[in-house]
This record gives C-alpha cells, structure tokens and sequence, in this order.
C-alpha cells in the first residue's frame, strides 16, 4: 500500500507519516498514521511487522535503516553522516517475519485466505512519499537581496522556472541581512505566497502542472488538518494560512534519487 492508495488490498486505507523536528538537531519523531488496513495493524502488534525509515544521502553514500514497533518512532543519526541539503527520510511498514497470519480483513482482499501467508523479510507493506530534512519553509521561500528596492522595501512573487512550487522573495538591501530569521518578515513572506498561490494563474491552482506535486499536497493537507481552507477556495484567508504554518518544523518532500535541480 503507497501513501496516495494506490494498491487494491485495502481500498480504504490511508498511511501518513507526520515528521516533527526542532531546529538543526540530529533526529525526527515520526508519527506513523495507518487508517483502514487493520490487518497490517494487527501483524504489527504481533511484531510480524515493523516501522521503518531510512535515512539516506546518495551524496555521502550513507544509507542507513531504523525499526520501531511504536506507531511514534525517534530515528537519530550522526551528524557527520549526512549533508543537511541533500538527505531524504523513506518512512513506512516492513514484514520482520517470513509469514503474516491471515485476518479476515487479508481474507477478503486480493491475497489467498489460509492460517498465514508468506512474505519475504522486509518486504514494505507501506510505504510513503519521500522527504526530504532540509525544512520546507527554506525551499518554498527563496530570499533575495534586491537593490532596486527602496529602504524596507519586500516583493513575493512565483518562481515559474522551478520545477517545485517556489517563491522568490525579493527583500531591499537595508533588511535582507536579517529577513529570514525575522519571524515577523518570515510571516509576510508566507503571507505574500500564500497570496500569490490563490491567483487563478498560479501553477499550484487545479488543472495546472504543479497542482498535485508532492509538496503542494503537502501544504494542503496541513492546511485542513489545522482547519483551514485552502487557496483554490473562495474565502481562503492568506494572513491566517501564514500563521498556521510558519511554526512548524515541517520536511520537504524530493525525489528519492537526491535530484532537487
């Protein structure tokens, strides 16, 4: 089962992996959600199956695999393992045991009812999209200095040759030093794409190419966990979304081969 539910098995099922980090420290808490498949929550209960997430940096060729049977998993790594920039978390559900004993609920899907069937050790049962460490905020928002702006000066505006949703943020050259750790410009800088995403032009709106990447599900889903609506409908407040958003360590999302150009 992938994360978008794509698999058959359990047509029902849902599985998210919510990442929490602080700062620049050396480990996440992943929160694994597994909804609707209680077949794979039964075999992980019975310790058939495990959580893993693999932190991998194809630059410093580190790949390296972490287990946990609690649904919220600490995965801590060495600091010199890894570059910041480039290292992806692979979070899901592994078979640790040759055979799963089968449910009713395995019964009635695609698999062969019986006592257990065979599945090969380490197998992902679920699996989802890549993340990336490096904080979402920092790719979203690009900072700029420009001095063709007058003293204080900000301008937010779509970046339309990035393959990613992405926004340059062009700051005067008396405030650009201290821009992106001000919390308060960090706020306006949200602010102005969130604004810029709700234009009808945006390439994250529906029917355009960027509308279901990965990262733009991933700030739509944060949005309607917090109770927010989003930027393709009508009364989406921007002010409020760059509120909801701006404290959170949140991950970005990358392609698992380390390609982010």
């Amino acid at each position: 089962m992938t994360e978008d539910g794509t698999r058959l098995d359990w047509p029902d099922a849902q599985y998210e992996p919510r990442i929490e980090r602080k700062g620049a420290e050396t480990k996440v808490t992943v929160n694994h959600v597994l909804k609707g498949a209680t077949a794979l929550a039964d075999a992980l209960g019975r310790c058939e199956a495990a959580w893993q997430t693999e932190v991998r940096c194809p630059r410093l060729l580190h790949s390296e695999h972490f287990i946990s049977f609690d649904d919220r998993q600490v995965v801590e790594w060495r600091e010199d393992a890894v570059d910041w920039e480039n290292t992806y978390l692979l979070p899901g559900m592994a078979s640790v045991e040759p055979s799963l004993s089968v449910s009713g609920d395995l019964a009635g899907a695609a698999w062969t009812s019986g006592e257990s069937i065979d599945v090969p050790t380490g197998v992902l049962l679920a699996r989802a999209d890549v993340r990336r460490l490096k904080p979402l905020m920092q790719s979203l928002l690009v900072f700029r200095r420009d001095d063709a702006l007058g003293d204080g000066q900000m301008k937010v505006e779509e970046d339309t040759t990035s393959d990613d949703p992405c926004f340059k943020v062009r700051i005067a050259a008396d405030i650009f030093a201290e821009s992106r750790w001000n919390r308060d410009r960090r706020i306006a800088a949200l602010i102005g794409a969130f604004a810029a995403m709700a234009r009808p032009e945006s390439r994250v709106q529906p029917g355009n190419e960027l509308h279901d990447h990965p990262v733009t599900r991933q700030l739509r889903s944060h949005l309607l966990e917090q109770g927010s609506l989003t930027w393709d409908e009508e009364g989406f407040d921007c002010v409020y979304a760059a509120t909801l958003f701006e404290p959170m360590e949140m991950t970005e999302l990358g392609s698992e081969d380390g390609d982010d150009e």
